[in-house]
């Protein structure tokens, strides 16, 4: 299936078919739409990621000790790391 074609309802179905009714989707994480190469999206689940290949319309989920399971799992303790510094911040004030 052509991205052209592939609308955003058939990519979060395919999602969804292949992570299970259980599992959230933060958001997407990296993507690539040049025609010269495959066209894709990665998105960030609450734990590992999920490839979307635009161009066969097939998603999978990605190995944890992958390069992007790895930033993904970074990124994320970052972020619960900030919010705690956030919130230590608004309780001494």
């Amino acid at each position: 299936m052509p991205s052209s074609r592939m609308s955003r309802k058939a990519v979060d179905e395919l999602i969804r078919k292949t992570i299970g009714p259980k599992r959230a989707v933060e958001k997407l994480f990296k993507s690539s739409t040049s025609k010269k190469w495959a066209r894709y999206e990665i998105f960030g689940l609450d734990s590992g990621c999920v490839y979307v290949n635009l161009d066969k319309g097939t998603a999978r989920m990605m190995d944890d000790k992958s390069r992007c399971a790895k930033e993904w799992a970074k990124r994320q303790a970052r972020s619960a790391k900030l919010a705690e510094a956030k919130i230590a911040k608004a309780s001494k004030n």
